[in-house]
């Protein structure tokens, strides 16, 4: 047995040498190391892969690798054809994994102060303007021409009407560049109306909503992001005082009545509308939930999956999830995730992880708050942004990364950039 081995091996030893001597002759470098099919369509996108004369094996490979990319490529126009969606960004940083979105390797809870260099101002409404009592919300992010924006709502009354500068109008929604260079007005009201809410329809077309002086009617107005006004509103009943919205993948808008308006007019105190409320996509406004006069629902937003939908509940202190069907459908059952805000919380974002951004103002009305940051379970708190004379309303992801919370104050709005991206509104 021993010596059939030894044959064997005797045997085969000039050909693994004369193999070997070819394989040495014809390239000295060794070869690189080959990828899959999928592998090698996403490099052929970047660069043409370089490959030595008389070189048969490579020659094969990169025409392997080329054939893959055309495939691709097919499969690509074919999804197009289809109306496929494009695959997620994998250029923006998430969240999932990084722990605390605030800061690196943080021990306990981070707090910065708005001061800090990190915290940026960039509209100051009331010096700015002059304006003598302002009321700044609800940012959001929009892009024109691939160049970004954010618009903004201003609850009380401007000093002009772009059509006529000798009368005043009693609410307007302003946009400016990231910077808070290049303020003009989006979109203005007569003076009985309030703009409160924004939210982004179809990524061209911002919806904003509001409520009337005397409470008797709320509505949606809808913008283009060019500016352009769009001839048509979205009616509110029954909610007549509603105030924050979001926008679910199917097109069902959802927003909130916290009867702020309603609480401040006598004749109204005991309508029960109070709650939460969704606008199908073409269908009427209906309630999810309603609480009488009792709990004040404000700020709202949706999951990155759009499967949870959270709201703030400024008179509880607390922040409170509910489930979203496929249908864009939301049963009337709720959990509480976050037991108790530190101050009144107002507007919610929501990052790639799930973290809870929240605007907070203080809770005994006095004239600060803070930005909290929770983990998506609401167990964790992971910071705050303090602001010591000035009282936050809302808060929006956005810039190109996704990477940038712009935070709205009565006011004026700030900058923060944070670890991760976040969803935008």
């Amino acid at each position: 047995m021993n010596y059939r081995r030894l044959v064997f091996v005797f045997a085969a030893l000039p050909i693994a040498c004369f193999a070997y001597a070819c394989s040495s002759s014809s390239n000295d470098n060794p070869p690189e190391q080959s990828t899959t099919n999928d592998d090698a369509s996403v490099d052929s996108s970047n660069e043409t892969p370089t490959v030595d004369a008389g070189d048969t094996a490579d020659a094969t490979d990169a025409s392997d690798a080329s054939d893959a990319a055309d495939a691709s490529d097919a499969d690509d126009a074919d999804a197009d054809d289809k109306g496929e969606p494009p695959p997620p960004d994998d250029k923006l940083v998430s969240c999932v994994g990084l722990g605390n979105p605030m800061k690196a390797d943080a021990e306990g809870v981070v707090s910065i102060d708005s001061g800090d260099p990190a915290v940026t101002q960039i509209v100051d409404e009331f010096n700015d303007t002059g304006y003598t009592d302002t009321f700044v919300g609800s940012p959001l992010y929009i892009e024109v021409g691939g160049v970004g924006q954010l618009v903004f709502s201003e609850f009380n009354a401007v000093p002009f009407d772009p059509l006529d500068p000798n009368t005043t109008v009693a609410s307007a929604v302003f946009s400016v560049n990231l910077d808070g260079s290049g303020r003009k007005v989006f979109r203005f009201v007569d003076a009985t109306r309030h703009f409160s809410g924004n939210a982004l329809l179809n990524n061209d077309t911002v919806l904003s909503v509001g409520v009337t002086d005397s409470a008797t009617t709320g509505f949606i107005y809808q913008t283009k992001t060019d500016g352009t006004v769009v001839d048509k509103t979205f009616p509110t009943d029954p909610s007549i005082d509603p105030r924050d919205l979001v926008v679910g993948p199917n097109g069902d808008i959802y927003f909130t009545d916290p009867q702020y308006q309603v609480n401040n007019n006598d004749n109204n105190d005991d309508i029960p509308i109070s709650g939460i409320y969704r606008i199908p996509n073409g269908g009427a406004a209906t309630a999810i939930h309603t609480d009488g006069d009792v709990a004040q629902y404000n700020g709202i937003a949706l999951s990155s999956d759009a499967k949870t939908l959270y709201t703030s509940v400024t008179s509880d202190s607390t922040i409170l999830t509910w489930t979203v069907s496929d249908d864009g459908s939301v049963a009337d059952k709720s959990t509480t995730l976050v037991a108790a805000t530190a101050d009144a919380p107002d507007g919610i974002a929501v990052d790639t992880a799930g973290n809870l951004w929240i605007a907070e103002s203080d809770i005994n009305g006095d004239q600060h708050g803070r930005v909290e940051v929770f983990s998506a379970d609401g167990k964790t708190k992971y910071g705050e942004i303090t602001f010591q004379d000035q009282r936050p309303t809302g808060v929006a992801f956005g810039d190109a990364d996704n990477q940038t919370l712009f935070i709205t104050t009565e006011l004026g709005i700030y900058k923060y950039n944070v670890r991760c991206a976040g969803i935008r509104k």
